[in-house]
């Protein structure tokens, strides 16, 4: 009887402890953020959203567009670039089911693949269309090396030839947007983004 006593006290006190226990090491340590939560930290370094935005919607029947025309021109993304996973580009409506952005008119699908190269050049230092193409295309080898090889003719180098992205944007744009789309889109789309015209910024 003393020894079913001692249990009653015994294991109770033990239950506490290890509430005690977990509830001190999760409000201590936090759990670590999610793969999306890491993104967004990675790209903003100086800080996190208060909300971040909700993912983007998946449109599995883009706006229609004239007969023949590809994916790329359907979801006024002729450059194919991918959808962010916790935000949106400017422009952007939803994604289609390969994880495409879908705009809302071309200049914005223009503008996006822009704003890769762009930072292809000033954060991931690349210099090649060979390297350009590695990190873009998410084909295998083969086709790879044809697109690079592509790009590069149209442009006037070799995909090893070291180049400053930002003085060829205008060409590369223009060459990855016919090999992506199998169309060819307006001087004017590009010409915001030449060496002259550093407003392309944003």
């Amino acid at each position: 009887m003393q020894v079913e006593t001692k249990n009653l006290i015994i294991f109770p006190l033990i239950a506490l402890s290890i509430y005690l226990f977990f509830h001190t090491f999760t409000t201590t340590f936090p759990s670590l953020p999610t793969q999306g939560e890491q993104v967004w930290i990675e790209e903003n370094i100086t800080h996190t959203p208060a909300a971040p935005p909700k993912a983007p919607i998946v449109v599995d029947k883009p706006t229609p567009s004239p007969a023949g025309a590809t994916l790329a021109i359907k979801n006024n993304n002729p450059a194919n670039v991918k959808a962010p996973h916790d935000t949106y580009w400017e422009g952007q409506t939803g994604r289609d089911r390969h994880g495409h952005a879908v705009f809302t008119e071309r200049e914005y699908g223009v503008r996006a693949a822009a704003i890769v190269l762009k930072v292809y050049a000033r954060i991931h230092k690349i210099d090649t269309i060979a390297e350009i193409i590695d990190r873009f295309c998410d084909s295998g080898n083969e086709v790879k090396i044809r697109y690079a090889r592509y790009v590069a003719a149209a442009i006037g180098v070799k995909p090893t030839t070291r180049i400053n992205i930002l003085d060829h944007l205008p060409s590369l744009l223009k060459s990855m947007i016919r090999w992506e789309s199998g169309h060819d889109i307006p001087d004017r789309m590009v010409a915001g983004y030449s060496v002259a015209s550093r407003s392309a910024d944003e």
